[in-house]
């Protein structure tokens, strides 16, 4: 009995999520409201009957889940249309093509990498024009791929940060994209919250933030 309640449920669901995937409810509003209480109905349906088949259960959660978030998103482009604001997607598609910082100084940025190459923050063989082209400097090719960042996490982070905040807003996404650690992308995420903690004295600050701040200021 409990089988054949889940999947009417499910298959529900599931025509409700193909429906939000090819276009916008017609009331937003209404339809948040309605998967809200959906959500709260659903374990009533099932109360009293025998035990259900979890992977079932798993399944209608996930899809409830993904119906709440496709509505939001449709709220919220609702919302930076009325603001006049660029949809999510386009702005998506920019930090796709996002591929270097900018700024655009070529002395400071010569002193700085061979100060950072001298310290064994970046290999010898390390191109001075890749990380032209990634600081932002004009004229400079595309790199082929990524610059390797040979100390650790954070340093890249206070690195990124002391350079490039005031004039690349989007500067965590770009950083996934220009830099490796040990042939992976950073994880900015991490890179974001310990600097928040060591800003706010919840954690020791590096003593090598002192040492990149003398590489740096030339």
């Amino acid at each position: 009995m409990i089988d054949y309640v889940l999947e009417y449920e499910i298959e529900k669901l599931e025509n409700w999520l193909d429906d939000l995937k090819n276009e916008s409810p017609n009331n937003i509003l209404l339809a948040q409201r309605a998967i809200k209480r959906y959500k709260e109905d659903a374990p009533s349906c099932i109360s009293g009957l025998p035990e259900p088949d979890i992977y079932s259960i798993e399944k209608r959660n996930r899809l409830i889940r993904e119906i709440e978030e496709k509505i939001s998103e449709y709220r919220l482009a609702e919302r930076r249309k009325r603001k006049g604001l660029r949809p999510i997607s386009v702005i998506n598609e920019d930090e796709q093509n996002i591929s270097h910082y900018n700024k655009n100084d070529e002395l400071k940025a010569k002193r700085q990498f061979e100060n950072l190459v001298k310290e064994g923050y970046f290999s010898p063989e390390t191109s001075l024009d890749d990380w032209f082209y990634i600081y932002g400097v004009d004229g400079k090719e595309p790199n082929k791929k990524p610059l390797e960042w040979k100390k650790t996490q954070i340093e890249l982070a206070y690195m990124v940060r002391l350079i490039w905040q005031n004039t690349d807003t989007r500067q965590w996404v770009i950083c996934k994209r220009v830099f490796t650690i040990k042939g992976r992308t950073p994880n900015t995420k991490t890179m974001k919250s310990e600097l928040s903690k060591i800003d706010n004295d919840n954690m020791n600050r590096p003593k090598t933030f002192d040492k990149l701040d003398k590489l740096l200021k030339c």
